[in-house]
């Protein structure tokens, strides 16, 4: 995993534990965890996708303790993640033509971010806009990537950087 993801996952952790009072193995309980990740919902502090992902982080560490038969069990293994429907806090939706028109002229006049020109920022929105690609992905093209002499041009990205882990070749 990605050193992000380990500091994510840790952070969570370690917060969930301090929260439920866990200091040993032996404290670990699943009703315990399920209470304080409800007294988070309700205090505002989390939506039902927040407090899933430090259940699911949680539980992945005693799954992870049991399997390396560093534990004799996980007290959490039947722990069931919450209705995610009950509690949207946004609404995904597509950005419009006109929408997608002002960003891209916006980054073309627009000042660096991140270390890339308005006008550079202005293409890659276009790029993404046209094969589907996420960030991480749009990250890891090179001129190598890119197929423009063949009868059908193509952007190629490599399966370590895919989302599905696999080749994805975009026309």
């Amino acid at each position: 995993d990605s050193p992000k993801h380990i500091k994510l996952t840790r952070t969570r952790i370690e917060k969930a534990a301090i929260g439920c009072r866990f200091v040993v193995w032996t404290d670990i309980d699943a009703t315990v965890l399920q209470r304080w990740l409800a007294e988070q919902r309700s205090n505002g502090e989390f939506g039902a996708k927040t407090s899933n992902y430090y259940q699911a982080s949680f539980k992945e560490f005693c799954t992870w303790l049991e399997s390396s038969r560093s534990v004799p069990c996980n007290p959490l293994r039947f722990v069931q993640p919450i209705n995610c429907a009950t509690d949207v806090r946004r609404q995904r939706r597509s950005i419009s033509s006109e929408e997608f028109e002002r960003l891209v002229a916006a980054a073309t006049v627009g000042t660096e971010v991140q270390c890339m020109a308005g006008p550079d920022r202005a293409i890659l929105y276009i790029l993404a806009a046209w094969t589907g690609l996420r960030r991480q992905e749009l990250a890891s093209l090179t001129t190598a990537s890119f197929e423009l002499d063949s009868a059908e041009p193509k952007v190629i990205v490599d399966a370590a950087y895919s989302k599905r882990r696999r080749k994805d070749v975009i026309p």
